[in-house]
């Protein structure tokens, strides 16, 4: 028996849905914008943030999707491209997160994500940065999707942990349970050291599973690191 197609969502549907996206990316940057300003930051690792600069360009940030707000805000401006899903939950933040001054390539593990990763790869000699969320769109929580690992070797860029802790922040309720620091507090980002990834590394399955458990790792470190110093 073949399974009947899901009709196409109705006008109202779809107006309503563009109105939600509307409104949440004025509120969302204008809100998110104003609660930046009152946060005291402090960075920590500059100096692997600097060494993971090569002559190809930027790394590649890696970032649990808890903190997608937090990293939005504190590299805005910057020449960063962040990889978003094609879900319509990521268009509210590809529209947020251009108005805050980053650029962003569509796509994800599960929609497009070929698509966008193959983007990425003809832009190689580009010097951006690239930030990709290894948990993301949908989890599990703090899983490593292999995506992150085939884009270093594809364009030849050294992954960049970064970590983010604040002394007072909010929970939200979704899988992820993003954090979102609340008005004047104290917000750490703290830079790992660069990882190098090569094709032997992803060669077997051994090598493959070993190297992404050391970015797991290495994401761990640097959240745990963050909250200390925000004790």
């Amino acid at each position: 028996m073949t399974q009947a197609t899901k009709p196409p969502p109705t006008f109202r549907k779809r107006f309503r849905r563009w109105l939600i996206q509307l409104l949440a990316e004025w509120v969302g940057t204008t809100a998110l914008r104003l609660l930046a300003t009152t946060w005291r930051v402090q960075i920590v690792g500059q100096a692997n943030r600097d060494a993971a600069q090569t002559k190809a360009g930027l790394p590649i940030w890696i970032v649990w999707h808890e903190h997608v707000p937090t990293s939005l805000l504190l590299h805005r401006g910057q020449p960063v491209r962040a990889l978003i899903s094609h879900h319509h939950d990521g268009e509210v933040i590809a529209r947020i997160t251009k108005k805050l001054g980053l650029e962003t390539v569509r796509g994800s593990s599960s929609k497009g994500g070929r698509e966008a990763l193959r983007e990425m790869v003809e832009m190689k000699r580009s010097p951006y940065g690239y930030a990709l969320t290894p948990d993301g769109p949908r989890g599990p929580r703090h899983s490593f999707a292999p995506g992150a690992l085939k884009l270093a070797v594809a364009i030849d860029r050294p992954l960049l942990p970064n970590g983010y802790g604040a002394n007072r922040a909010w929970r939200m309720g979704s899988w992820d349970r993003m954090m979102i620091p609340k008005p004047f507090s104290k917000v750490v980002l703290v830079y790992g050291p660069p990882i190098f990834v090569s094709a032997n590394d992803l060669a077997t399955a051994t090598s493959f599973e070993a190297t992404r458990e050391r970015c797991i790792q290495a994401l761990r470190a640097v959240e745990l690191e963050a909250d200390n110093e925000c004790r």
